[in-house]
């Protein structure tokens, strides 16, 4: 008898039941619950809000680690723009796919997201160039104590009516460099005139964080506008 024949004997063995022994099977690894989770999350569970999110980290944490994103921005804000996107798709994503597809499609959005953050960076150097510019301008000003003396126009003259002008296209330009949540923030308090707790309604959070988005994304935009004539008067403050 050969080794061949002898391993087959033993393998068909039977075992006390009579039975021949099979090989084992591989264990199935069983697909996470993600609509679960993204159910109960909605409807305030947060401990599968902790579950969904502790699941998608290892994804997350590796797109945080990737050289075209940590060479423009730290790996921190990264994480913290991963993190934000992860959190809105929990909350607001219409109509998920499958279990099996969430985590592709969650991949997707956190590197869109973060890609998306790569072109404000760019945009945002490109305006504090023209700032610079500006501030070079002023200062380069020969006669600004003179100006100083001079009635400020009325607001129907040409030279207020471009100031305005300039005023609106600056501070747009400096809104679009924020995260699309701060900016639907400061558009929500400053613009539509809502309340804290509307816009905590409307977003899903509470009074607090979007009161303190508020304020982080003011901050921002005071960055940006600092170095701007216009509002060295102090007519913007956060």
């Amino acid at each position: 008898m050969n080794k061949t024949e002898q391993t087959s004997i033993i393998h068909a063995a039977p075992q006390k039941g009579g039975r021949p022994t099979e090989p084992a099977a591989r264990p199935h690894t069983k697909q996470p619950p993600w609509n679960e989770w993204l159910r109960l999350a909605r409807q305030g569970d947060e401990d599968a809000k902790l579950r969904f999110c502790a699941q998608a980290e290892p994804f997350i944490k590796t797109l945080c680690r990737i050289p075209y994103f940590t060479a423009r921005m730290s790996r921190e804000e990264a994480r913290s723009i991963a993190t934000l996107t992860l959190v809105e798709f929990l909350m607001t994503y219409p109509s998920p796919p499958e279990d099996k597809e969430i985590p592709a499609l969650l991949k997707g959005v956190a590197r869109n997201a973060l890609l998306n953050r790569v072109k404000r960076i760019r945009s945002r150097n490109r305006f504090e160039q023209r700032m610079t510019t500006l501030r070079e301008a002023d200062d380069a000003d020969t006669e600004e104590d003179a100006i100083e003396n001079i009635p400020a126009p009325g607001k129907d003259e040409p030279e207020n009516r471009a100031l305005q002008n300039e005023l609106r296209g600056l501070t747009a330009a400096a809104l679009r460099q924020l995260l699309p949540g701060e900016q639907a923030v400061i558009r929500a308090f400053f613009f539509q005139e809502k309340t804290a707790a509307a816009i905590a309604k409307e977003l899903r959070c509470s009074r607090q964080y979007a009161e303190k988005v508020r304020d982080t994304a003011l901050r921002k935009l005071r960055r940006l506008l600092e170095g701007c004539h216009i509002f060295n008067d102090g007519a913007f403050s956060c």
